[in-house]
């Protein structure tokens, strides 16, 4: 099931009143929701996957064979809302 929006809102309001790693998790649930990441491959993410050599924002993740579910590789296109977060 996909939140709506409304959901999203709780959930992100509830990791900011109440965990000590608010940014961070923040990040991981916004990954999963705006971008389609499964855990697991939020989880295997380096530095060098998002941000480039010029410290933006990639518009799209490669992920290796490594990283994903199934032996393929595959690119994840990074929406708006996802690379203002990953910004901060």
């Amino acid at each position: 099931k996909v939140l709506t929006e409304k959901e999203l809102k709780k959930v992100i309001d509830y990791i900011d009143a109440f965990d000590k790693h608010a940014h961070r998790n923040k990040v991981i649930v916004l990954l999963t929701h705006y971008c389609g990441l499964r855990v697991s491959e939020v989880a295997s993410l380096l530095v060098s996957d998002v941000v480039n050599d010029e410290g933006e924002v990639n518009d799209v993740i490669f992920l290796s064979v490594e990283q994903t579910k199934g032996n393929k590789s595959r690119r994840v296109f990074v929406s708006k809302k996802a690379k203002s977060i990953l910004k901060q």
